[in-house]
């Protein structure tokens, strides 16, 4: 590694630390408005079609995947086999017992559940500090704005493209119901994992490009408060 790498690096791991220690709470109610946004997102459909869940079911996801390593399958097919185990399913179901609309959490949907959110409400409070820096007079804000867009799109590929791939008992029919057109919802179906592993590089590139950039002495003490010096 370069000594200029280097020294961006250091900044950004600098910038991190004096960020999440200062933004402390907006970080935890940012997160927490992202797992509740998600959950809407997983609602809606259901809301679209005009029928609330009527029935939900818990699944013993521990005991199938002790059983699934057991097994030892071939190690193409075991992550797979390990993400897509049901934890627990909801879903609209009439008295004849056919379900029409349904979503299947898996550790693969879980894990965007839980760990999207703080990303992205790490890469905001990037993107505020990158503000603050700007009403100072850098010449950045095209740059920040490609962040901020950059960010959306991260948002879309990791977590539209995680509820089509294992949520749905119809990712297409899902998709569709949120207003995608049915040729659109099938092509972001087809490639959900290509998306999805995009998204969260895009939004991991986000994060370490602002941080990298507030991480230099001049930046990140432009963002604080008064009395405030970050070293």
């Amino acid at each position: 590694m370069t000594p200029s790498a280097a020294n961006w690096f250091g900044g950004a791991f600098r910038a991190l630390r004096v960020v999440t220690s200062e933004g402390r709470r907006r970080l935890f109610l940012l997160s927490l408005a992202g797992v509740i946004a998600y959950q809407l997102f997983v609602l809606s459909p259901f809301l679209a079609a005009g029928s609330l869940p009527n029935y939900f079911e818990v699944h013993d996801a521990g005991g199938a995947i002790l059983e699934t390593l057991r097994l030892r399958p071939p190690l193409a097919d075991l992550w797979a086999l390990v993400t897509d185990q049901p934890v627990y399913e909801l879903g609209v179901q009439d008295r004849f017992g056919f379900i029409s609309l349904q979503f299947v959490a898996t550790p693969h949907s879980l894990f965007t559940m839980l760990f999207l959110p703080p990303l992205v409400a790490l890469s905001l409070l990037l993107l505020a500090r990158t503000w603050t820096v700007l009403r100072r007079g850098s010449s950045m804000a095209v740059g920040v704005a490609g962040f901020s867009a950059s960010t959306v799109a991260s948002l879309f590929g990791a977590s539209t493209s995680a509820v089509a791939c294992c949520g749905a008992s119809s990712g297409p029919v899902f998709l569709s119901l949120l207003g995608f057109g049915f040729g659109s919802a099938a092509v972001i179906v087809d490639h959900a994992e290509v998306l999805e592993l995009s998204g969260y590089a895009l939004l991991l590139a986000n994060i370490l490009g602002l941080a990298g950039w507030l991480g230099r002495g001049a930046n990140l003490h432009a963002t604080a408060g008064p009395g405030k010096v970050c070293r």
